[in-house]
Order: structure tokens, then sequence, then C-alpha cells
């Protein structure tokens, strides 16, 4: 695990201080060469610290970004991650290019559409999830997921 800048530390705290205040929606912005994905695995490692065994889903946009927002997790936070990919019906991990089943993980990252085909084909299919993390939020294709988070921290 890495060191965090002075300002990703702020920007992960003021999240919490809002979360802590009862907000439940956030949009939190930051320049090109911030460190966003870095940024969300620190708010991801607080999150999953306080609340064990509650579930965290962080949505992407692109299919590279899956295995480089796992791997950002591992290096960043030292978060075991799980895909939910097309193809497989439950979360998976990468285990030197075999997908094999990770049903236990508490993060799962996938793509948006993949997500949103999960969730309207099985209602209950990941249990309750405390915290979605959206990537690149402002991207419209995200709007059809979120009334499958009604409590969750967005």
């Amino acid at each position: 695990m890495s060191q965090d800048r002075p300002f990703q530390t702020d920007g992960v705290n003021q999240v919490a201080e809002l979360v802590g205040k009862g907000i439940r929606r956030i949009v939190f912005q930051a320049p090109t060469g911030a460190g966003k994905t870095w940024l969300f695995s620190r708010i991801v490692q607080r999150y999953t610290t306080k609340n064990p065994g509650t579930r965290v889903i962080i949505g992407v946009h692109r299919q590279e970004l899956l295995r480089q927002t796992v791997a950002a997790l591992k290096k960043v936070a030292g978060i075991e991650a799980a895909m939910i990919i097309a193809n497989h019906a439950t979360p998976v991990r990468d285990v030197n290019g075999f997908m094999v089943p990770f049903n236990n993980a508490q993060v799962i990252v996938g793509m948006v559409e993949t997500l949103h085909n999960r969730f309207k084909k099985y209602e209950k299919y990941m249990g309750h999830i405390g915290l979605l993390i959206v990537d690149e939020c402002h991207i419209a294709s995200f709007n059809k997921i979120y009334d499958h988070f009604p409590k969750s921290i967005i």
C-alpha cells in the first residue's frame, strides 16, 4: 500500500463527513491526475472497515477498467475485489487468466450494462449494497442502475 497525498486524504475525509451528516448522494469531482481511482479505493477501504459485511459495488464504463480497478483496490487499500462480468453467473476473480467464483467478496466491480442486466433479471442478486461508487458518474448510462440502490450511499 502506498502513501496518500494530503489533498487525497482531505477529500476522503470530506466524503466521510458528508456521509456522517446523512447525505447519501455525493458527487466527488477531481481533476485529471488527481488519482480518482486512488480516492475511491480509500473511500471503499474506510467504508468497509466501518461496515464489515456490507457490500460495495463499483460501476465502471469500460471493460479495461474492470481489472484496473480490481488491481488498484488491492494496491491502494489491500482489498480483494470480485468482478461481475458477462457469461458468468456469479462474481468472479481473475486467477492467472481464469475466472473463478468469488461469491463472498465484499467489494464487486462491474460494467454498467452487466450490473443493470443482473439487477433487472435477479432483483435480490447481490443482497444489500451499502455503497455504490460510480466511476465517471457524468456518463448518463449509469442513470438506469440508481433505482436498484434506494437505501445505499452513492
